[in-house]
């Protein structure tokens, strides 16, 4: 059941690098060399029983597969979780051979919660110092060092978002990312930091850029980037069942295993905009989600080889054009009939049988969600109560937690019947739908 509260930390399993996690190769560093490169990280604890020194944050490195045939989000796929000495040198080992390798790709090294994408909401607004480096990988291990080691200090490091290496013909960009800052001063400090991590001479010049997504006047893409989720929780039907309701939502696929990401194909521009406008700052198990509309245009989410299991064992791309029953937004008329409304502890409900019972959709709710509904509502047809092949009504809840979670598990079940299309229509209601013509509702408790 959705919880609000503060956020938590999010857990990733730590991916092997190639086939094999037991690296063979000689390290990049010897023994004495790690353990003397380790103790000199500031602020990190050493733990007595494996004498492995540990970092006081995780780390990603992803790596960016050369095919331009695939989408850049499908590109991107995460290498290793860094979070102790043990695991850097791995890092350093496969920087090694990648140093070796004439097929070179980008790289990021980024905090575990944070997707190295412009579109993230901790880069947001933000920007990245630039440097042209010649020696691009003696500077890019430096880095590395230095952020895994919190040498930036303890009120930048909480401003940094990770670094990213890009590789190209003519010369090679290491960039450091930061958050927006409300101070000029600071953002320049942190690149005079930066400058001297790299141990770049006064005559070597650093540039610092705004992302693209600074821009406020570019127009919203049909594609929807949802952050926060907790991936033990939610799966593409759930993540269709909450979205449904603003706009007619496409697919929705997960980017990768273990990520708290997911990307959504709306039909228009105008539905990206209303599920922004109606969900952000929405709490669902102890997190909370973030909505942004992507800066890469796309004409359509596809499916990949890689395609993975969720952890409900449901799949983590899946396309609901084919489902045109479902959709909501379809035409004017069915435009007209919405009413969008913000999250709420009250559930608008259509669609179901004309002769369904209180007790029908207290027990679909209790059976699929594990909640029990406070009261149904069934609206009354009036004069058309005879010709009406289905009932509507509202189903308040005690909280808006069990709301919500009653919505993501129960919008669109069927009931028994032979019908095809009786099922449980749901989404959240104006506050005044509860007294829509009083004289004319039927309720039961």
């Amino acid at each position: 059941m959705p919880k609000f509260g503060p956020p938590h930390g999010i857990a990733h399993d730590r991916p092997s690098i190639g086939k094999d996690s037991s690296l063979e190769q000689k390290s990049m560093f010897e023994n004495r060399d790690l353990i003397k490169l380790s103790s000199s990280f500031g602020g990190i604890k050493l733990d007595s029983d494996s004498g492995l020194t540990r970092f006081n944050r995780r780390w990603i490195v992803w790596g960016l597969n050369q095919d331009k045939n695939k989408q850049w989000d499908d590109r991107l796929q995460p290498i290793i979780c860094v979070d102790d000495a043990d695991s850097f040198q791995s890092v350093c080992e496969y920087f090694r051979d990648f140093q070796e390798s004439t097929n070179r790709c980008d790289h990021y090294f980024f905090k575990e919660d944070i997707y190295p994408s412009w579109d993230d909401p901790s880069n947001v607004n933000g920007g990245r110092w630039l440097d042209r480096s010649k020696n691009f990988l003696d500077t890019w291990m430096r880095l590395m060092i230095a952020l895994a080691g919190e040498h930036f200090g303890s009120e930048f490091m909480e401003l940094i978002c990770g670094a990213a290496l890009i590789v190209k013909r003519a010369k090679n960009v290491i960039a450091l990312w930061i958050r927006p800052t409300v101070s000029d001063t600071i953002k320049i400090e942190i690149g005079s930091a930066f400058k001297k991590i790299l141990q770049l001479s006064d005559c070597d010049r650093i540039v610092y850029e705004k992302h693209p997504y600074c821009n406020p006047s570019r127009n919203l893409s049909t594609v929807l980037m949802i952050y926060g989720l907790n991936i033990e929780q939610f799966n593409c039907s759930k993540i269709f069942n909450l979205l449904c309701m603003y706009g007619d939502c496409l697919r929705v696929k997960f980017l990768t295993p273990g990520s708290n990401t997911c990307m959504v194909e709306m039909r228009s521009a105008a539905d990206t905009l209303s599920v922004i406008d109606h969900l952000t700052g929405l709490w669902l198990y102890g997190k909370e989600i973030q909505f942004v509309s992507s800066h890469r245009e796309f004409t359509r989410l596809q499916s990949t080889r890689r395609t993975f299991a969720l952890p409900d064992g449901s799949p983590a791309f899946m396309d609901f054009s084919q489902y045109p029953h479902l959709f909501r937004f379809q035409s004017p008329k069915c435009v007209s009939n919405n009413n969008l409304a913000l999250p709420s502890k009250r559930l608008y409900f259509c669609q179901a049988p004309k002769n369904a019972t209180t007790a029908q959709i207290m027990r679909i709710f209790e059976e699929y969600a594990g909640v029990v509904p406070h009261r149904v509502i069934f609206f009354d047809s009036g004069r058309n109560k005879e010709r009406s092949s289905n009932s509507s009504g509202i189903i308040i809840f005690d909280s808006i937690d069990e709301a919500i979670e009653g919505l993501l598990m129960c919008n669109h079940v069927p009931f028994a019947n032979k019908r095809q299309y009786d099922m449980l229509k749901l989404s959240f209601a104006l506050d005044d739908e509860e007294n829509h013509n009083e004289d004319n509702i039927k309720s039961s408790s």
